[in-house]
């Protein structure tokens, strides 16, 4: 069965996407058999990218910094593209180059694996007007179950036509302000016809940023907000950058409400000096336990059994920061984290470390952590036990978080900053995980593995079978192409080196890459 679905641009459109973003509304998409109610995957082509990276936001240039998704937005999650239906997750850093207006939310509930369907991209008037035909729709049916007259008055809502092409089709961003010596870049980017994401900054974890968006959020729900606009306001959703606005489009013009946004962001003015009430926690943490142990090996098992970030997240995000295990441990142990947002999975918590020196960076891994439980394993049983019985105490203080100090913080470390980031940039051994995934995902592609704990001695990528020496033991190693692969003739060349002279590897550890020609 094929579907036109109705959408409008945005929340990202031009900047993400090259050389535009028309391949979404030419392309007739197929619904994959992974579809569920939290997510409806796409199969299509590939995106073409505008950019090399996603920034601070990730190393695949689909990566954002977190921010709330609209419901109904097109998602692109690396490469693969994912309609986010009524129980999506609330927010998550990925690109959403499109999203789905309201009154066609029900033909998302529809969708069926092998269902075909197409994006028509609409104008928010239009979307308008398709949701007041919907709307008048229902009330129709409504009147006619109150009065028990017939049903066959009333015609179908799809018969008759009624072009819904007319309006003028926008871009993304629907307003912006530079930035200032002391206000940060702000824009208004659509979200369909009911959602709106104010953005500060230009895509960069800043609790400065994180302390506008708080305002505006608080501000939003205040007493002093004009009653249309309050019974109007669904929900937010704020984040360390972003804050997504989520209203009745039909009841509350998006002019009225923009306007409404710019004469707050007159009243902020400064806020670099401003203090904001919060709570300091202190919570037990676990690095390893069984339970944990457990959660990638699941995911091994059921989902995927290779990629760099496995079998030990922990160690990957380490070694991608140029950091031992016990030094990336201690920064957890010593260190304040803002949580910038509380998400939809299991009370989720983005936390931004409230000292620059001590932010890590790596690419966004799928694997999972339910829970990161310094405590032995048996205390965490114990403090795991007081919990579910409701006994466990959070310790914690209400203090104020005063951004001048954070501010002069910011400022003392400038350089000390930019020598780590240039040194986490130099790493000969940080891995793009996402590129990693695709080559895995290619049936060309032949994996070479360790055949036991060792170090890196050699690598010797040239003619021959031989590509690299590893040392244990004192004994020396030769990792060498498959056997079966050279039996069968096939020629095989080194598409990725993974590891390089002086790494230690595990027994089944991906060492590098071969590639079919």
């Amino acid at each position: 069965m094929g579907w036109e679905i109705s959408a409008m641009v945005g929340p990202h459109d031009e900047g993400y996407f090259a050389p535009d973003i028309e391949m979404v509304y030419e392309t007739k998409w197929k619904v994959s058999h992974n579809a569920s109610r939290s997510g409806i995957r796409l199969t299509g082509p590939v995106p073409k990218w505008a950019r090399k990276d996603g920034g601070e936001g990730g190393a695949h240039p689909s990566n954002l910094v977190e921010y709330g998704y609209p419901i109904g937005t097109l998602n692109w999650t690396g490469n693969d593209p994912c309609i986010f239906p009524i129980d999506c997750p609330n927010f998550g850093g990925f690109t959403s180059s499109t999203t789905v207006v309201k009154a066609d939310w029900w033909k998302i509930g529809q969708l069926k694996a092998g269902n075909t369907l197409k994006f028509i991209r609409i104008s928010l008037e239009d979307a308008l007007k398709k949701k007041k035909r919907n709307d008048d729709f229902l009330d129709l049916i409504e009147e006619a179950l109150k009065s028990k007259s017939e049903f066959d008055k009333i015609d179908n809502l799809q018969a008759g036509h009624v072009d819904f092409h007319q309006g003028q089709i926008g871009k993304a961003v629907i307003w912006e302000k530079a930035a200032t010596a002391n206000t940060p870049q702000v824009r208004y980017r659509q979200g369909g016809d009911d959602h709106l994401l104010v953005e500060y900054g230009n895509e960069s974890f800043d609790l400065n940023h994180w302390c506008r968006v708080t305002a505006l959020e608080n501000a939003l729900k205040s007493s002093n907000t004009p009653m249309n606009i309050s019974r109007n306001l669904l929900n937010t959703v704020g984040c360390c950058t972003t804050l997504l606005i989520y209203y009745n489009g039909a009841k509350l013009p998006r002019s009225q409400l923009v306007l409404h946004l710019q004469k707050l962001e007159e009243k902020f003015g400064d806020l670099q000096s401003t203090k904001v009430p919060t709570r300091v926690f202190k919570l037990p943490i676990s690095f390893e336990s069984k339970l944990q142990d457990e959660a990638p090996q699941r995911y091994m098992t059921n989902q995927r059994p290779h990629a760099p970030y496995l079998p030990d997240n922990l160690s990957f995000v380490a070694k991608n920061n140029a950091l031992t295990a016990q030094q990336f441990k201690d920064i957890y142990l010593i260190g304040q984290f803002m949580a910038v947002v509380v998400g939809f999975f299991y009370g989720n918590t983005v936390s931004l470390p409230v000292d620059p020196r001590q932010r890590m960076s790596a690419p966004k891994m799928n694997l999972s952590r339910v829970f990161t439980p310094e405590v032995s394993e048996e205390e965490l049983d114990s403090l795991l036990g007081q919990f579910r019985a409701g006994k466990f105490t959070f310790e914690y203080e209400d203090v104020e978080f005063d951004m001048a100090d954070h501010n002069r913080l910011l400022q003392d470390t400038v350089e000390e900053v930019k020598k780590i980031r240039a040194h986490q940039a130099r790493l000969d051994n940080q891995i793009d995980g996402s590129t990693v995934e695709r080559l895995l995902d290619d049936p060309d592609i032949t994996p070479i593995e360790a055949p036991a704990d060792a170090n890196v001695w050699k690598v010797e990528v040239k003619e021959g079978d031989t590509i690299l020496i590893l040392e244990a033991m004192k004994l020396e190693i030769a990792v060498k192409t498959p056997d079966t692969a050279v039996a069968g003739g096939a020629k095989l060349k080194v598409q990725k080196l993974l590891v390089k002279p002086g790494d230690t590897v595990t027994a089944g550890g991906h060492l590098a890459l071969l590639k079919k020609e």
